[in-house]
Parts: C-alpha cells; sequence; structure tokens
C-alpha cells in the first residue's frame, strides 16, 4: 500500500496461499467475469469424488463433501492462476463453516448441535465479500500508481538461507516460534487435508 517492494515467506502452505492472495490485486471484472464463468462450470460439474485423506469423513459428512467436491471442481477448472487462487483462498475459508468444527473454539473440537449451511451458497457469500474488498485494495493501488509493486509470497523454512543479496532489505517483520505454535497449524488442517500437498494451490 505504501509503495515498497516486499517479500514474505512461511513454512505453512495456507499461510502462503492467503498472504498471496491478499497482496494480489486483480481487475474487479475479471474476478466479476470469472464469478459467473465458475457458476457455469458448476452447473455443468460432471458427479465428481475425489480421494480424500480419511480425516475428512470425521469433519464432514457425506453429502457436504460431494458439494464441496463439485465447488472444487469448478475452481480447479479456472486457468487464471491469480484468479484461481483466490477463488481457492475463498473455498478454504469456508471448509471450516461446512465442517462439523465448532466455530467459537480455537482447537479442533467438534460441534455436534451445529446446522451445516448450503456450502454453494457459504463460498458465494465469502466470495463476494472478498470481491468488494479486493475492488477496494485494486482502486486504491490505481489511484496511487502502484498496481505493479511487487509483493512476492514464498513457502520457506526460516532456518535455511534466503536468495537475497546482503544489504538489500530496509525492515525485517517476523514472528519467532512460539510454545503454542502448534495451534496455528490445527486452526488450518481441513485445508491442508483438503489441499493436500499439490503445488499448484500453494
Amino acid at each position: 500500500m505504501l509503495g515498497h517492494r516486499s517479500i514474505g515467506f512461511d513454512i505453512n502452505p495456507v499461510a502462503k496461499l492467503i498472504t498471496q492472495t491478499k497482496t494480489t490485486a486483480i481487475k474487479p471484472r475479471t474476478l466479476i467475469n470469472y464469478r459467473e464463468r465458475f457458476l457455469q462450470y458448476y452447473d455443468a460439474a460432471p458427479r465428481v469424488s475425489y480421494q480424500h485423506h480419511p480425516r475428512i469423513a470425521y469433519w464432514f459428512d457425506e453429502e457436504t463433501v460431494a458439494e464441496l467436491d463439485r465447488i472444487y471442481y469448478a475452481i480447479k477448472k479456472i486457468k487464471n492462476h491469480n484468479v484461481r487462487r483466490f477463488f481457492l483462498c475463498a473455498f478454504s475459508h469456508n471448509l471450516k463453516n461446512c465442517s462439523r468444527w465448532l466455530m467459537k473454539s480455537i482447537k479442533p473440537t467438534i460441534d455436534k448441535d451445529k446446522i451445516i449451511p448450503v456450502p454453494k451458497q457459504s463460498f458465494l457469500r465469502h466470495m463476494d465479500s472478498m470481491i468488494r474488498k479486493n475492488e477496494l485494495f485494486y482502486t486504491e493501488l490505481a489511484a496511487k500508481g502502484r498496481l505493479k509493486v511487487p509483493a512476492t509470497m514464498y513457502r520457506r523454512d526460516s532456518t535455511k538461507t534466503f536468495p537475497m543479496e546482503s544489504e538489500s532489505v530496509d525492515l525485517i517483520v517476523t514472528s519467532p516460534p512460539y510454545v503454542t505454535s502448534y495451534e496455528y497449524a490445527d486452526l488450518h488442517q481441513l485445508t491442508l487435508l483438503w489441499f493436500g500437498d499439490d503445488p499448484k494451490h500453494f
């Protein structure tokens, strides 16, 4: 937003997905057009059944999995990498909402009384919110002439040497490991279970 080139890295692939999505401004009309295309892909989707991790059945009922598979299939049909990542980020956010996860808990806990929302409606509601926020982001960057300022995110281990020239960085912001960092992985476990380790997603 301030016009500074930035580079980020995290060992968690979901963190990389979210960060790169939030720092990549997409032309608003492009997202609107792909939203319509997504709905066409969704309506024409065959009955698909992906090979999921066994833990998926613990968190989701069969009907919800089938519906999420259909949404996932439609997203994967999108060829534009930035747009597909945007939709995958919305899908990732929607997984916990459509699962048996107790929404108020930061730990993986089953909510036996939870009423599962309709996955497509829940997905579109969140994606439309993301589309509106992207438009604000894009508009402000465009007004300041900063649409082409690079903000790149890498999936990397912080213990490894980072490929940058010495004395080329003005500011480093870091979050060192802490004793409860395992909860961070727990919070993203549904996305990791669903996406696996597919580099096309992250």
